[in-house]
C-alpha cells in the first residue's frame, strides 16, 4: 500500500517542482488547498514565512472514513502510515524538506506538515 501511495505521490510531486526551493505560498495554494480551496482537508496554517510552511490538516476523509467504518484507532494509524507515503513522495519530488506528523489518537485534526527549503 505504501508503494502504491508513493508512486502516485511521485507524479504529483513532479507537477509541483516548479515551486521549489521556497515558494511556500504556492505550495499552500496548489497542494494544501488544492482545487477545492481546502474544503476537503481544511488546512490550518500555523506558519507561512519565507523559510517555512507549517500546516495542520483539520479534517481528513481517509481517517474519518476508516473510523466511521469501524477501524480501531491503531488500525487507522497503520493505514495513515501507508497513506502518508504519498505526501512524503510529493514533498521529496517537489524539492522540499519536510517534517510530517501523522494523526494519533487524542490529537486534533489529522496530519501536520512543516515544509522548509531543501538543505
Amino acid at each position: 500500500m505504501r508503494a502504491a501511495s508513493r508512486a502516485h505521490g511521485l507524479e504529483v510531486g513532479a507537477s509541483l517542482a516548479h515551486l521549489a526551493p521556497r515558494d511556500f505560498q504556492g505550495m499552500l495554494r496548489e497542494y494544501f488547498r488544492g482545487p477545492d480551496e481546502g474544503a476537503t482537508y481544511a488546512p490550518e496554517v500555523r506558519e507561512l514565512s519565507e523559510s517555512c510552511l507549517d500546516v495542520q490538516m483539520m479534517t481528513c476523509p481517509l481517517k474519518d472514513g476508516w473510523l466511521t467504518m469501524g477501524c480501531s484507532e491503531a488500525e487507522v494509524c497503520t493505514l495513515l502510515r501507508c497513506a502518508t507515503a504519498f505526501d512524503e513522495a510529493v514533498y521529496e519530488t517537489a524539492g522540499f524538506d519536510y517534517e510530517l506528523e501523522p494523526w494519533a489518537p487524542g490529537k486534533t485534526g489529522c496530519c501536520r506538515t512543516r515544509l522548509t527549503e531543501k538543505a
